[in-house]
């Protein structure tokens, strides 16, 4: 461990990036609990244990999960959101909308069931069965949101 040591010493010395011992953590892998206190504490670090938090994703011997990787996800879209808009100019800006608009899709997922969800769906379930005009086309009625009466026209 002495050498192990020494190599650290070495290389921040050579590069000038020393290492903070004090935000270091030692991950045993496959040792005793005494023998991991005795090496973290020549190193002057604390023991810790997986997963372990890096880079905000879970370090783990593990296969991590896609729900482990939300929170790089949710902040990757935080920073592109905001800088694809500052690149276009305003019918760029305006093209990407409308395309992001249209690019949502029509069957959504009802979190607390999972069963599938549509537009037109809920325009069947909340239209009235006997209002038909002169046309055979259902008569659009109030209660129905707008959002749901334009998806279910294109649809």
């Amino acid at each position: 461990m002495v050498s192990v040591k020494n190599v650290l010493d070495d290389f921040a010395l050579a590069t000038g990036l020393t290492i903070n011992y004090i935000k270091t953590t030692f991950l045993p892998i496959s040792l005793e609990e005494d023998h991991a206190h005795n090496l973290a504490s020549f190193l002057d670090t604390a023991v810790s244990s997986f997963p372990q938090p890096y880079l905000g994703l879970p370090l783990t011997p593990h296969e991590v999960s896609v729900s482990d990787y939300s929170p790089l996800i949710a902040s990757c879209d935080r920073y592109l959101a905001g800088w694809k808009a500052t690149l276009l100019n305003r019918a760029g800006r305006l093209l990407l909308g409308q395309v992001e608009l249209t690019d949502v899709s029509d069957e959504r997922r009802m979190r607390s069931t999972g069963r599938p969800f549509s537009s037109r769906g809920a325009y069947a379930a909340l239209a009235p069965q006997s209002s038909i005009d002169d046309n055979g086309v259902k008569i659009w009625k109030l209660k129905i949101p707008n959002k749901v009466k334009e998806s279910a026209k294109h649809a």
